[in-house]
């Protein structure tokens, strides 16, 4: 017998430039329709690709437009390099679609929710558009004005976690008798499932990634330790030959040749703990992402969302003291004295290990946060 679901439709606004981002967008979306599988609420996406008919109209965008209509639930727009080309209403097809979201959002108060979010991957100098980026730019001034929040990421797993966030709390909003402001209609919701994974099973996949998480950058904590005192036993040696008279240009390369491959050990440690913390921290946030959806089912998972707040800020701190450590270290290896070119080149590599460590800080601290945020409401709904 077909089941009643809430339908939760999502309209996707981007220029010719973001095709993976818009791939990306349905494969979370399948992913969180596999969760629901047993809730009466289903997620639905609205692409001009799949919902734009053949007509008539002013201009092409405007029988997009006229395909799509405005009364979807979400509104996700992407902007990476390119702004798009101009209508005859906006700058870009994208910008018109969001005047349109915008607009209804005004007279409603409340829908659409408006989520966009911004590429800020590295760019070849070459291929940038300065015309764009201005546009771009612009764009995003303009959003802070209007008080709109927008999110950036700098590649697609990144994003795929941030979209699973900001999803899940939107489902959360709605997990509740009172869905009448969402189109009902009768759907028979066979999805195919790919795994049997429920509730306890993901809040325990999250657990142990973030432990596993922790244990990466102890690691690189011990492995910033180790080399320190190595390069410090290395100074010593130099003041001391030098006080005996004995530090020849041959001594000195001896201890420099020591130190740079104490550099080089610990850049490669960090190469591999980088892309480890970053893949076991970005799979935690995805499990509790799906896991607090789910978590109305339970009676007992007040516990266990409380206990994954607790965890997800002590984590979260943990992250931004070794963020503020790792950055004293940077700056005294990158006063280090130019001596060799070996030197110079491993002063470089270690630099350029942590930046990028730093980088996957920065980007898992504001999922963090962001996780920590959804935690903490559902912590005061329901944890007393």
């Amino acid at each position: 017998m077909p089941k009643i679901k809430t339908v939760i439709s999502i309209f996707v606004a981007s220029p010719s430039d973001t095709k993976d981002q818009r791939n990306l967008v349905e494969n979370v979306v399948d992913e969180l329709n596999i969760a629901l599988v047993n809730q009466p609420i289903q997620l639905e996406i609205l692409k001009w690709e799949t919902h734009s008919r053949t007509s008539l109209g002013e201009s092409a965008q405007d029988v997009i437009n006229q395909s799509i209509g405005n009364d979807y639930d979400i509104f996700i727009g992407f902007l990476n390099q390119k702004f798009g080309n101009p209508t005859l209403k906006a700058d870009s097809g994208t910008l018109e679609e969001f005047n349109i979201a915008l607009e209804r959002r005004r007279q409603t108060g409340t829908s659409p929710e408006i989520m966009f979010y911004f590429s800020n991957a590295p760019v070849p100098l070459m291929e940038i558009n300065l015309e764009d980026a201005k546009k771009i730019q612009d764009f995003k001034e303009r959003l802070s004005k209007e008080g709109a929040l927008y999110t950036l990421f700098s590649n697609d797993v990144q994003l795929a976690s941030k979209l699973r966030l900001d999803l899940g709390a939107y489902i959360q909003k709605y997990q509740n008798p009172s869905l009448a402001s969402i189109p009902q209609k009768s759907e028979d919701a066979t999805l195919h499932v790919d795994d049997e994974y429920g509730y306890l099973d993901l809040v325990e996949d999250a657990t142990d990634d973030f432990q596993y998480a922790t244990l990466s950058m102890n690691r690189i904590n011990d492995a910033i330790f180790a080399v320190s005192e190595k390069i410090n036993q290395r100074t010593i040696e130099i003041n001391s030959s030098r006080e005996t008279g004995t530090l020849s240009t041959q001594r000195m390369r001896q201890i420099i040749n020591k130190t740079v491959e104490h550099m080089d050990d610990f850049s490669k440690i960090m190469e591999t703990e980088t892309e480890q913390f970053s893949r076991l921290f970005s799979k935690g946030i995805n499990s509790f992402s799906k896991a607090a959806v789910l978590s109305k089912d339970f009676s007992n998972s007040q516990k266990n969302i409380h206990n994954d707040y607790k965890a997800l800020i002590s984590l979260l701190q943990k992250m931004k003291l070794n963020y503020n450590d790792m950055n004293t270290f940077k700056i005294a290896v990158e006063a280090l004295p130019r001596i060799t070119t070996n030197l110079n080149l491993a002063k470089k590599r270690v630099s350029a290990c942590l930046t990028n460590f730093q980088r996957a800080l920065e980007e898992n601290t504001q999922l963090a946060d962001q996780a920590a945020s959804s935690l903490q409401k559902l912590v005061n709904g329901q944890v007393e």
